[in-house]
């Protein structure tokens, strides 16, 4: 189960810095740290669940739970320069 995680978190890690956009205009770059982080979700069935979220140079962040590995959100900034969450649901 925790390879499963780890490799999901890798691949997302992946597509986080694919879609780094480097750009001067970047406001995200300074509110934003990149990195993974983790914080307690839940609890089902008398097991913890956990959200990692994922951050880019760009600001961009997903943000995956490990039971299921279920997406929960996915904030990207549109053309505007204006976060806002792509996931529907």
């Amino acid at each position: 189960m925790k390879k499963q995680i780890f490799l999901l978190l890798v691949g997302v890690t992946g597509l986080c810095i694919a879609c780094n956009n480097k750009s001067e205009n970047n406001s995200n770059t300074a509110k934003t740290k990149p990195g993974i982080t983790e914080k307690s979700f839940s609890n089902f069935e008398g097991s913890p669940v956990t959200e990692y979220t994922i951050i880019n140079l760009s600001g961009m962040q997903v943000s995956i739970l490990n039971y299921g590995g279920t997406v929960t959100k996915i904030i990207t900034m549109d053309k505007n320069g204006k976060d806002g969450d792509v996931i529907l649901g």
